[in-house]
C-alpha cells in the first residue's frame, strides 16, 4: 500500500492506479490482508485499507500489533498527479511520437493490403456472414476472416482470438 503504480493501457490513456480503492474493490473485508499482514487482523473492516486513519478509541480495541505497520510513505493523490505528469511529458515528447508511429506502421492494423484479400465476386461481409474463413499462405500462418487476426498456429480449427470456426477454407 505504501506505493503508486503507474501504467499505460492505451496509446491515449495512462493510468494510476489506486492502491487502497483496489484493496476496497477487490478485497472489501480484508481477507487478502487479514492472512498475509498479521500486525493487521484485529483492525475492524472499515479501516483495513488505511488503518493509519482509524480513531484513537477504535484503535485502543485493537490489539496493539497493528501500530507496527507502516505509516505511508507517499501521498497518494501527489503521486498520482506527479506520474501522469511525467508519464504526459514523455508521451508529449519527439522521440516517443517517432517511436510511438514506427509501432503503429509495424502493427497498427491487420486490414493491411498485405493480410486480407478480397474474394473474387463477392465482398468481405458475405465472406464473414457464411462463416469462410480466408488464410494466406505465409509462414505457416492464416488470417481470420472474422477478425482478421493472423493466427500462427496453421492446423487449428478455430481462430485463437474469436473461436469461429475454420471449417471451410479458402485459399488465395
Amino acid at each position: 500500500m505504501n506505493h503508486r503504480p503507474c501504467f499505460c493501457t492505451h496509446h491515449s490513456q495512462s493510468i494510476c492506479a489506486a492502491v487502497t480503492k483496489q484493496g476496497r474493490d477487490h478485497d472489501p473485508d480484508g481477507l487478502f490482508i487479514r492472512k498475509y499482514v498479521p500486525e493487521l487482523r484485529t483492525v475492524p473492516k472499515q479501516y483495513i485499507h488505511e488503518p493509519w486513519k482509524m480513531p484513537k478509541l477504535v484503535a485502543q480495541s485493537c490489539s496493539s500489533d497493528w501500530k507496527a505497520y507502516p505509516r505511508p510513505i507517499v501521498d497518494e493523490k501527489q503521486s498520482a498527479k506527479d506520474a501522469k505528469e511525467k508519464v504526459g511529458r514523455i508521451k508529449r515528447s519527439e522521440a516517443a511520437k517517432k517511436e510511438a508511429k514506427k509501432v503503429y506502421e509495424k502493427h497498427g492494423s491487420r486490414r493491411g493490403s498485405t493480410q486480407r484479400k478480397r474474394k473474387r465476386g463477392g465482398n468481405d461481409e458475405s465472406a464473414k456472414s457464411s462463416g469462410i474463413v480466408k488464410f494466406i499462405k505465409r509462414n505457416n500462418s492464416w488470417t481470420c476472416a472474422t477478425c482478421t487476426f493472423v493466427n500462427t498456429k496453421p492446423e487449428a480449427p478455430v481462430c485463437e482470438v474469436c473461436r469461429s470456426c475454420r471449417n471451410k477454407k479458402l485459399e488465395i
